[in-house]
């Protein structure tokens, strides 16, 4: 089957059933067209969509609006995204508009079973090690080592699952704040709003003198880039941390479960 590929899941436009990308033209896609076309972000399926409209045209006579919910940026930047791909004012471009419509999976799911005992005990960065830094700045990097090498991705954060983010989180709070020897922000919880659009997902904090602070925020604007609450220091880093990791094994159960 032919491919399309992504490097970025550009305005999240691969969830939608109906999406558009932008390349310079090709005679190879009027072939295509009605014909399904795989997916692939990263190189990971995300499944298949039907190719059933293109449209070529110069660059500069897309709508600036047009560009703008292609790419989730704002027109200037997103011009200058295009210039990295060589594509600039007068050059030739396909508008590829796909749909999952009629198709037997309308819905890119993966088919791989992860086990995370095995997968973890395979990383070159384990849950220990991670426990272990997690009073460190460090350890952010190491929790994004350990999502990514089970597995997961954008495809996981979902309401429900950051839903029990916010539990694991909250539970490590608890069992620290218990502990005197701990030098804890006093009432130290997860806000109750979860922030949700197409650019990211963030999990707040609420402390005795603060609202809302950055608990843990999937960025998909940015490569997906996982960002761990970067107020935090020493022990009041720990529950995000460890909070993140017994979450990413719940995922992981839930996956194989064949939940959603």
């Amino acid at each position: 089957m032919t491919q399309i590929k992504f490097l970025h899941n550009w305005n999240n436009k691969l969830n939608c059933t109906i999406f558009s990308t932008i390349r310079k033209s090709k005679d190879y896609w009027v072939n295509q067209q009605n014909k399904p076309i795989e997916i692939i972000l990263n190189d990971v399926s995300m499944g298949d969509a039907i190719l059933y409209k293109i449209i070529t045209v110069k660059f500069k006579d897309i709508r600036p609006a047009t560009i703008e919910i292609d790419t989730g940026m704002e027109f200037s930047k997103a011009i200058k995204l295009f210039k990295n791909f060589g594509i600039v004012s007068d050059t030739h471009v396909d508008i590829l508009y796909f749909t999952r419509n009629n198709l037997s999976n309308p819905t890119p799911k993966s088919n791989k079973k992860y086990d995370a005992q095995t997968i973890s005990s395979l990383l070159e960065i384990n849950k220990k090690e991670v426990f272990e830094k997690a009073h460190l700045e460090e350890s952010s990097g190491l929790a994004r080592q350990y999502f990514k090498g089970l597995g997961l991705g954008r495809y996981d954060i979902t309401e429900n699952n950051c839903s029990m983010l916010r539990v694991f989180i909250d539970r490590e709070i608890n069992i620290l704040l218990a502990d005197t020897s701990y030098s804890m922000i006093k009432n130290l919880r997860t806000n109750s709003q979860i922030k949700f659009d197409k650019t990211e997902v963030c999990l707040y904090v609420d402390g005795a003198y603060f609202k809302k602070r950055n608990a843990i925020t999937f960025e998909f604007y940015n490569n997906n880039f996982i960002r761990f609450c970067g107020w935090a220091s020493g022990c009041n880093r720990i529950p995000f941390i460890k909070g993140f990791i017994y979450w990413c094994d719940w995922v992981i159960r839930q996956k194989n479960k064949g939940e959603p």
